[in-house]
């Protein structure tokens, strides 16, 4: 029988299961900045801004970024 961890929790959002490499860059890239506008993200990562957002929005319905005030948090 296999070991369980019985503390796992199996809703908690991980960027593991995120299957887009651009979404995965960009998490990383938020974490490393700790917060960021998309016009940061968009700078850093040279995408544009709309291709930012709508990582952002995919990101977000995961639960893996949080936004307020226009700046995200990973």
């Amino acid at each position: 029988m296999a070991a369980t961890n019985p503390t796992a929790d199996d809703t908690t959002a991980s960027i593991a299961t995120v299957s887009s490499t651009s979404a995965r860059l960009l998490y990383y890239e938020l974490e490393s900045q700790g917060a960021a506008t998309v016009a940061d993200l968009s700078d850093a990562m040279d995408y544009e801004p709309d291709r930012v957002s709508s990582l952002l929005d995919t990101l977000a319905a995961q639960g893996l970024v949080s936004e307020s005030d226009g700046r995200y948090l990973a």
